[in-house]
């Protein structure tokens, strides 16, 4: 269990947990709780939501603050090159144009920058382009550079990691379990009551003991939440294929199927719905990325 000591007094707890919080929970309890109980031969698999500390990058490629999404032209050009992309390719109005990736950490001076990736648009690439590009090329050849740094963790030791679904508490047996302890603490409460007597009545809550007035309380139930969850994963697939008729998936979780259609068939949507809008991107702020490039 970790419960640390809150140290931002909102009436949320959820933001009192960041990246580095977890990462320290991984390698301090969990890791060394799983090494000791099942040897360092045995893997990981983890299952997580999609809680935004869970998906903190690692900096190995990308600074801390920066993402794909808001990276300048300068670290796309950076980033590209330690992933080991030399050119990329941009279809505009119907042609490809070519724009060489330059040294990392080292912006070519004036005379060199036509037709590299930091030339002006339109004789360079939109950052908009530059970072469709950099989003084509990574996951393909360079996954790694999109890890989260529990993901660079866990593929270092050659674990797994199976992502929830976003905004589904009812599929994580793990929202049960905490509302078990919980729910148990609560009724435990006594005024005045310190983080450590918290922390136990937690404990209690989840592995059995004295209640407030002195009658047994068994353990979590934890095998009963993993089927109540799976329980909610069957209801939604059962109803999938009626709200997406065709292409839905169906079976169960255990036994899924359609599972290729459902994922095709949702990225052929997208690409019509794309077509169908007819927006063009948008380069006007080109001249505020130019000037943060020229800044590093």
């Amino acid at each position: 269990m970790f419960a640390p000591q809150a140290k931002l007094k909102k009436g949320d707890y959820h933001d009192n947990m960041d990246g580095a919080m977890f990462e320290r929970w991984l390698e301090t309890r969990l890791i060394p709780a799983f090494e000791e109980k099942y040897g360092s031969d045995m893997k990981m698999v983890l299952v997580m939501d999609n809680a935004s500390y869970h998906h903190e990058l690692n900096h190995e490629y990308f600074p801390k603050g920066k993402t794909p999404s808001n990276a300048p032209k300068g670290l796309c050009n950076d980033v590209l090159d330690k992933a080991g992309c030399r050119s990329i390719k941009v279809m505009r109005d119907g042609k490809e144009l070519n724009f060489e990736i330059t040294k990392a950490g080292v912006k070519p001076d004036k005379s060199n920058i036509p037709g590299t990736v930091h030339a002006n648009f339109p004789r360079g690439p939109s950052v908009e382009e530059l970072r469709h590009a950099m989003n084509e090329y990574l996951p393909a050849h360079c996954p790694q550079a999109l890890d989260s740094r529990v993901e660079k963790l866990f593929r270092e030791k050659q674990w797994g990691i199976i992502w929830t679904p976003p905004y589904c508490p009812k599929f994580q047996p793990i929202e049960l379990v905490w509302g078990v302890g919980k729910q148990r603490a609560a009724g435990l409460y006594m005024p005045g009551r310190t983080m450590l007597q918290t922390r136990e009545h937690l404990r209690r809550g989840w592995y059995g003991g004295a209640d407030s007035v002195g009658d047994r309380m068994e353990k979590c139930n934890v095998k009963g939440c993993w089927e109540k969850a799976m329980g909610e994963i069957d209801t939604w697939i059962s109803h999938d294929n009626v709200v997406n008729p065709g292409y839905g998936v169906t079976g169960s979780l255990m036994e899924l199927a359609n599972i290729q259609d459902w994922m095709y068939s949702g990225l052929e949507r997208e690409v019509d719905e794309s077509d169908e809008s007819g927006e063009a991107a948008d380069d006007s702020d080109d001249s505020d990325d130019d000037e943060e490039d020229e800044e590093q």
